[in-house]
């Protein structure tokens, strides 16, 4: 079976539990932010470009990966959303070949698919062994204000001499969503 990476905006929704997608047999999904972050897009394209390459170094980009979930384990069923946000298209790519041709799976802009839609479980999705997600995981926000100034650093990586911040924890503002909006709204994760 193929390595594949998805690459595109991503999350999970309001209901969305953190056990909600059974990994299926003989598949293993490399994260590389932590449930609730967000992956910078400069990241993502490094990782994307190690991985969409003739001779690709699977195991190095491993090495880098916060979070790996193999056969019949967990996660969020995470949505990918389809952007031309990124330097590629978002959709599904395979690991060893150009990114240049184009995804095995697009993924539009403006359009989303579930973990579970890509990768299928009983039936239907792509079939691959290993899944590189490279994508956010953020989860609903906890306030109207997110200030990016406070976002938490997670993680970095090097390529030769340059040293790459692969993702944050996004931190509300000072004025965001007050208890009394939150009981008023439902809004809150």
């Amino acid at each position: 079976m193929p390595s594949v990476v998805i690459t595109g905006h991503g999350g999970r929704g309001i209901g969305t539990s953190r056990g909600s997608y059974l990994v299926p047999k003989g598949v293993t999904i490399y994260f590389f932010v932590n449930d609730e972050q967000v992956l910078y897009a400069g990241a993502s394209d490094k990782i994307m470009s190690f991985l969409c390459t003739k001779h690709p170094s699977e195991i190095d980009v491993r090495k880098i990966a916060t979070d790996v979930r193999s056969e019949y384990q967990t996660c969020p069923n995470y949505i990918c959303y389809g952007t031309n946000d990124f330097k590629d298209p978002s959709g599904v790519y395979l690991v060893g070949k150009s990114a240049k041709g184009g995804p095995v799976l697009s993924i539009p802009d403006g359009t989303e698919k579930r973990l579970s839609e890509i990768i299928g479980g009983s039936g239907g999705g792509v079939i691959a062994s290993s899944v590189y997600w490279l994508c956010c995981r953020a989860a609903p926000d906890n306030s109207n204000n997110i200030d990016d100034n406070k976002d938490v650093i997670s993680g970095q990586f090097k390529v030769g001499k340059k040293l790459f911040q692969v993702g944050a924890t996004e931190q509300g503002g000072d004025t965001g969503i007050s208890p009394s909006q939150v009981k008023l709204s439902g809004k809150w994760r």
